[in-house]
């Protein structure tokens, strides 16, 4: 767990400067348990380490430039009629208008003493709603919040947090994905990630939002978040820390904001880990490859010979390299997803490929006590 301490040599050290009363720096960063305040706190960091000599209100005009001037304000999928979003007020003054929102919380104004909902102590509170927060209620529909208070009432540092949210954040069609792990450490890492990505893209204007996925299906997506997760754990030699893993869906905008939550349990993911090692990495891929379906019409057919998928259209064939055919949908990734067994599926394979499964073999131990 963090400290204050630590966390302060941090800030001064390499982070910003902290020159500004108010605030409480350990909880800009110190971990909550919320996904997307969490979120929010490492991309924040993240983002700190780009600006060393700002300040908090530098780093809070800086990240709001970056969504009008950069992003052309199009990050209403999570903040929903925001000073940012708001069609009514100039693009022009957008920056101006939520430095000064965010300056009234920093310096406690219109705040009320409670209990921050996100922390749970006791400090001096500010409504959260659709504007500034992810999936909360609106102004009008006080019955959503506890107490029927105007807002989710939450501290000053929990909305600054989530104000760096879309930094460290994903579209994938036309949603905003955000991955999270019950290890703080797996959840920074996919945030700061995400956030030094969308910085990269922004700085070299090679994207007019926040990076958008190509994959056509949440599971394979996923798989590949994962991919990358167990690259990193290599590196730094804690591959068998045991991690669940939770991807976010959601959408803020409109009459309809919701979520959808995918969740790859600790006993997946032991397996998956196995799977993909070098020794069994070629086989694995080579299963996984003939359950890939795409989101167009066609008849498709996977050559085990030729690596490839060959779609006949109407008035033609052709064939789907790997590099294309990975951004599908895969029925194994969901399979996994939704803990259903994939046994009789690698049975079948094995029925004409070779896959060593000794009883002394590690994966089929960690098959046969997974979903047997």
């Amino acid at each position: 767990m963090f400290t204050g301490i630590w966390i302060y040599n941090k800030l001064r050290n390499r982070l910003m400067k902290p020159d500004i009363e108010n605030i409480d720096y350990e909880w800009l960063f110190k971990p909550t348990g919320d996904p997307f305040v969490d979120a929010g706190g490492y991309a924040f960091e993240e983002f700190s380490h780009y600006y060393p000599d700002a300040n908090l209100m530098d780093l809070i005009e800086k990240a709001a430039a970056i969504y009008v001037d950069g992003w052309d304000s199009r990050i209403n999928k999570i903040f929903h009629n925001s000073k940012i979003t708001n069609s009514s007020i100039k693009s022009e003054n957008k920056v101006r208008e939520c430095v000064k929102y965010y300056f009234s919380i920093i310096t406690d104004e219109n705040a009320t003493l409670g209990h921050c909902r996100i922390t749970g102590r006791k400090c001096l509170v500010f409504p959260a709603r659709r504007e500034n927060f992810v999936l909360a209620g609106a102004g009008t529909l006080s019955n959503f919040n506890h107490f029927l208070d105007i807002g989710l009432m939450v501290s000053k540092e929990a909305l600054i947090r989530v104000f760096f949210l879309p930094l460290g954040c994903k579209l994938l069609k036309e949603r905003v994905t955000l991955i999270t792990s019950n290890n703080p450490t797996v959840s920074s890492f996919f945030a700061r990630t995400i956030c030094a990505q969308n910085i990269r893209n922004y700085v070299q204007k090679v994207s007019a939002s926040m990076l958008t996925s190509r994959y056509e299906a949440n599971a394979s997506a996923f798989f590949h978040f994962i991919d990358e997760l167990i690259l990193q754990q290599k590196v730094n030699g804690d591959s068998e820390k045991n991690n669940t893993l939770t991807m976010f869906s959601f959408s803020n905008a409109g009459q309809n904001p919701n979520v959808n939550i995918l969740q790859l349990p600790f006993e997946a993911f032991k397996f998956y880990r196995v799977a993909v090692n070098a020794v069994y990495k070629a086989s694995w891929s080579h299963f996984v490859s003939q359950y890939y379906y795409p989101s167009f019409k066609g008849i498709i057919d996977y050559s085990f010979v030729k690596g490839k998928y060959e779609v006949e259209g109407r008035k033609s064939k052709r064939f789907v390299e790997r590099s294309e055919y990975m951004y599908w949908g895969n029925r194994i990734y969901q399979k996994l997803l939704e803990n259903d067994s994939i046994v009789s599926d690698i049975l079948k394979y094995e029925e004409k490929n070779y896959i060593d499964f000794d009883e002394e073999n590690y994966l089929n131990i960690n098959l046969t006590r997974w979903r047997n």
